[in-house]
C-alpha cells in the first residue's frame, strides 16, 4: 500500500497562513505588480503609501521594524511559531 506524503508547504503551513498568503499575494497583484515598470523608469517606489496600506491590512504586523517599536516598551521576548510563519508568508510574497 503506498503512501501519500505532505508536501513541505502542506507540512509547515496550516489553513490561516494560506489565507494570509492569499491575502499578501492579492495585495501584490494589485497595489504593486502593475506598477512596477513605471516606478523602475522613475527610480522611485511610493514606499510610505505601500507600507501604510500594508500596515492596514496587518501584513506589517510580523516584520522587524513594527515588532521592535511595538515591543520596545514591553521588551517582549517575541512571538511564537504562528507569527514566524506569518513573516515568512508576508516575505515569500514580497520576493
Amino acid at each position: 500500500m503506498a503512501v501519500k506524503s505532505k508536501s513541505a508547504t502542506q507540512v509547515y503551513f496550516n489553513k490561516d497562513h494560506d489565507m494570509v498568503r492569499k491575502a499578501v499575494r492579492e495585495f501584490v497583484d494589485k497595489e504593486i505588480n502593475p506598477f512596477m515598470d513605471e516606478w523602475e523608469e522613475k527610480g522611485e517606489a511610493p514606499l510610505h503609501d505601500l507600507f501604510k496600506k500594508m500596515g492596514d491590512l496587518g501584513f506589517m504586523n510580523e516584520m522587524l521594524i513594527s515588532r521592535s517599536y511595538r515591543d520596545a516598551r514591553l521588551i517582549a521576548i517575541g512571538g511564537g511559531t504562528d507569527e514566524i510563519m506569518r513573516e515568512i508568508i508576508t516575505k515569500m510574497e514580497l520576493g
